[in-house]
């Protein structure tokens, strides 16, 4: 009985000690949960500096990791979630949730899979492999929906626009790849 009233009596202390803290300390901890963390603890010189963090709105639908692939245009961003791989989603500057706006899935308007994106103006081109075909799939923003697909006669991981032509990452391990970096037209011919 001694030793039950000894935990209690610890308890009880702990709980108030928890309760101290001022409000305006607390609000200080939530802008240090916002910072920068990095699991080496060696310094990190980049030439980058960060200006500002916009918190991005989390809705029930649009739940993100931490392995993201973000491009930018001067009014929103494009998000691509590769650890959750549901889709890419939209977020104004403010990051305020505005759609998703291709989503993963095997149904009308719907993309099998997503290795990489990049931006053109208004639209989103897509790289998409299935077995050991890839298509290039062009999605117009304004009108959300795809307009064209290009497809390809190898497996691309990984692409850029280069002018009005695409550089194709694919790899060596495949018997139909010849080179591991192809220029290809608009039209994916090599």
């Amino acid at each position: 009985m001694r030793l039950n009233f000894s935990y209690t009596i610890y308890f009880f202390s702990v709980l108030l000690s928890a309760c101290d803290s001022d409000p305006k300390n607390q609000e200080d901890s939530i802008i240090a949960d916002k910072s920068f963390y990095f699991y080496d603890s060696t310094e990190i010189s980049l030439p980058y500096l960060i200006d500002s963090i916009i918190p991005l709105e989390t809705t029930s639908t649009n739940f993100l990791s931490e392995n993201i692939i973000v491009k930018s245009t001067p009014a929103y961003f494009i998000i691509y979630d590769e650890d959750i791989r549901d889709g890419i989603y939209q977020f104004d500057k403010d990051g305020s949730y505005i759609t998703r706006l291709v989503e993963i899935g095997e149904g009308p308007e719907q993309i099998p899979n997503i290795y990489d994106f990049t931006l053109s103006g208004d639209t989103l081109e897509i790289l998409s492999s299935t077995g050991s075909n890839s298509e290039i799939i062009q999605f117009s923003i304004a009108q959300k929906k795809i307009f064209n697909k290009i497809k390809l006669d190898l497996t691309g991981f990984s692409f850029e626009k280069f002018g009005k032509d695409y550089l194709i990452y694919s790899s060596y391990n495949y018997p139909i790849v010849k080179y591991r970096l192809l220029l290809l037209d608009s039209l994916g011919n090599q």
